[in-house]
């Protein structure tokens, strides 16, 4: 199943918020070629115009973990679908 949407993100120390645009396939068992074997197989994330996490049942960008919106973005949508 597709599932696509906007997050609004905190940015830490501040009050601004940033919006994180993604699509997300995933199914309902776990996968060899989900993220972490998990449900979810292909996942975009653009952030301010950008790519900033790209899967696709392999890592074509992965998540920048010194990115704290990023990583915000990244983990709730795995929190929902995985």
């Amino acid at each position: 199943m597709w599932s696509d949407g906007i997050l609004e993100i905190a940015v830490k120390g501040s009050d601004k918020r940033v919006k994180a645009v993604y699509q997300v396939k995933h199914y309902e068992m776990g996968s060899r070629f989900g993220i972490r074997g998990g449900q979810v197989s292909k996942l975009w994330i653009e952030i301010d115009g950008k790519c900033a996490v790209s899967y696709d049942r392999g890592w074509d960008t992965r998540p920048d973990r010194k990115n704290p919106v990023v990583m915000d973005a990244y983990r709730a949508i795995l929190k929902q679908y995985n």
